[in-house]
């Protein structure tokens, strides 16, 4: 029993660990993001250097305005979580309506925060939602201090990146 249960583990592990093709230091020890791309889906990593959240974003101007952002991280008690957000103006985001991201792991040691989630290339929501195309588009990053969605003050950024054919 006990050699099924650690198969079982080792399967589970390598099931989602998520091997990445694309990788980009925004941020050289603060901020890191990987991806893969299939027919569909992006999956994404980010690593930030907090115990608070995690935000990642595509972004129309390059700013928060119009901005589809996801926002994930995990709680002192160890449960993950991860919010599907749009801004319409540059101040904070809002919850989006559909919630159409789906958290696969968030973990932390003792400096740093690492969160893997996916989504649909093309958005199903295009009120709140940004489509991920073959073109280059402004990302934009953010962490937090704390878990509680406050103000970034200078841990943010965007970088000009085509997620497709990186």
């Amino acid at each position: 029993m006990a050699k099924a249960s650690f198969t079982l583990l080792i399967l589970a592990a390598a099931l989602l660990s998520v091997a990445f093709s694309k990788i980009q230091v925004i941020r050289e020890g603060e901020y890191t993001l990987e991806w893969e791309v299939d027919n569909e889906n992006i999956t994404v990593t980010a690593v930030a250097k907090t115990l608070g959240y995690v935000g990642f974003g595509i972004s129309p101007f390059g700013t928060m305005m119009d901005a589809d952002i996801v926002l994930s991280g995990r709680y002192s008690n160890g449960t993950g979580y991860i919010q599907d957000s749009w801004a319409f103006a540059n101040s904070g985001p809002e919850r989006d309506d559909v919630q159409n991201v789906q958290l696969i792991s968030a973990t932390e040691n003792a400096t740093h925060t690492t969160v893997t989630f996916t989504r649909k290339l093309v958005a199903d929501d295009l009120e709140q939602d940004k489509s991920i195309v073959n073109a280059t588009q402004s990302i934009i990053w953010s962490y937090g201090p704390t878990d509680s969605f406050q103000y970034h003050g200078p841990n943010r950024g965007v970088v000009s990146i085509n997620l497709v054919e990186a």
